[in-house]
């Protein structure tokens, strides 16, 4: 229901003439996210100003608020504030705007302290409200100076100046350890709300592919940070489908499966009131090959495979399937319905490591896919996963025993019913297929769940 009322205030936002941005997706000039369910641009101009006068003059004004302690402990709140701030990269201008400017209109203490505290937290939450008021006036900012700012000049730089942003916002690493406590901070900067369908996703991958136009192809600190934020991002994303869908004695794949169903529920929503641009729609596929996330501990590799029986379902074999959202989103789910992933803050898993999801920046499984999302593995991928894939294979593609070569071998097939990669008779294809037709019903059931729920209201 809580969904719904989104849609029709985003439809309302369109008709007065702001709009669902969904469309600027593809333009060539940055858009921007801004909310919980919209891309919208608003023009706005942002004039220069000295921030440190404007902070001697606000230094004025809670003077005259508070008495001195009082004072002197919301501006050392405030002067740490805007220091953070320009840490992470904002403009000054846009601190001031964003910042400053709505503490200079609360003239209750209170209030104002309360405001205080607020952006301080939410500053530090990537897509939290401060942060989407920053990144709206930083924009803005952008777009009135590209003719003027050698640094804004051109798509690329200010691509790559608001990824930046985004980096130093959640204090990524510059190569991820894997340990519990670094993943709970890293999720720690994420705003609680920010769902697995946001297009706010849609906008942080559009900055990549700006920035990186020949892929991520370099050992360097900045390339390695956005290869391996696919890894934190794909956490988040698991971590927003435990905590806002998952119920006691539930697995991971029936709380997907519920927050799927919630996107099927308003898609129809749309249908029934007909919306017919596809750009509303929320986009989920189970038709994405899962194969590179079914990769095999070589030590289960010794000796033949016995026929009709291959390898035992054992804690060293797991068979994942995939779900993507928009192609940018993807869970991995295994044989229990467990989210398999390399960052985990319930505890990582050498599976996970191995199998586990990332984040796309590519748009479609296209050349972009593998300069962006695929190849840069190798050479940036953290330490403690080095180490892993080293020890699996990934299965092959061949169709058939005649397509064999002297490096890929028919017993290492995907397609293979008696190979390595094959359970019980059937291929690790088939297998994974039969995951994902079981998924789909965890899916009518969660539906035809809230079909009854709301018919009972």
């Amino acid at each position: 229901m809580r969904r719904r009322w989104l849609i029709l205030f985003s439809l309302a936002y369109f008709l007065i003439g702001l709009g669902l941005a969904a469309n600027l997706i593809e333009r060539q000039d940055m858009t921007l996210y801004s909310g919980k369910t919209q891309y919208r641009f608003q023009e706005e101009k942002i004039k220069a100003v000295d921030l440190n006068k404007k902070l001697d003059l606000y230094q004025m004004q809670v003077d005259l608020q508070s008495l001195k302690p009082q004072a002197d402990k919301a501006m050392a709140q405030v002067r740490a504030g805007v220091a953070k701030l320009r840490q992470i990269g904002w403009s000054d201008s846009v601190i001031y705007y964003a910042y400053l400017q709505p503490l200079e209109k609360e003239w209750d203490a209170k209030k104002r302290d309360q405001e205080i505290k607020t952006m301080n937290l939410e500053k530090e939450k990537l897509a939290s409200p401060t942060y989407n008021r920053f990144l709206d006036k930083e924009i803005a900012l952008m777009r009135q100076e590209k003719s003027k700012n050698p640094e804004f000049s051109n798509q690329q730089k200010r691509a790559s100046h608001l990824l930046k942003i985004a980096l130093k916002t959640i204090s990524m690493p510059s190569n991820l350890s894997g340990s519990q406590t670094e993943t709970s901070q890293l999720l720690g900067h994420f705003d609680e709300d920010l769902e697995p369908d946001s297009p706010y996703w849609r906008q942080l991958a559009l900055w990549v592919q700006y920035t990186f136009p020949k892929g991520l192809s370099k050992k360097k600190a900045f390339y390695r940070q956005v290869h391996q934020l696919r890894y934190v991002i794909s956490a988040q994303q698991a971590d927003y489908i435990r905590r806002h869908h998952k119920r006691k004695g539930w697995t991971d794949a029936q709380a997907l499966a519920d927050y799927v169903s919630d996107l099927d529920e308003s898609n129809t929503f749309l249908e029934e009131i007909g919306v017919d641009n596809s750009d509303y729609y929320y986009d989920y596929s189970s038709d994405e090959s899962a194969r590179l996330h079914n990769k095999i501990p070589l030590r289960d590799l010794e000796g033949e495979p016995e026929a009709g029986q291959n390898q035992p379902m054992d804690q060293s074999l797991h068979i994942q399937f995939k779900l993507v959202m928009h192609f940018h989103t993807e869970f991995i789910l295994d044989e229990n319905g467990h989210f398999v992933n390399e960052l985990d803050k319930e505890g990582k898993s050498e599976n996970g490591i191995a199998n586990g999801a990332s984040f796309n920046y590519a748009q479609a499984n296209s050349d972009s896919h593998q300069i962006l999302d695929i190849k840069p593995a190798q050479k940036l991928d953290p330490s403690f996963r080095k180490k892993v894939i080293k020890t699996y294979k990934i299965p092959n593609t061949l169709r058939d025993e005649g397509s064999e070569t002297a490096k890929r071998k028919w017993i290492d097939s995907y397609f293979n019913e008696n190979g390595y990669f094959a359970f019980k008779g059937k291929s690790r294809y088939q297998v994974v297929k039969d995951q994902v037709d079981a998924f789909k019903e965890l899916v009518q059931q969660s539906s035809q769940k809230r079909k009854t729920k709301e018919s009972l209201k």
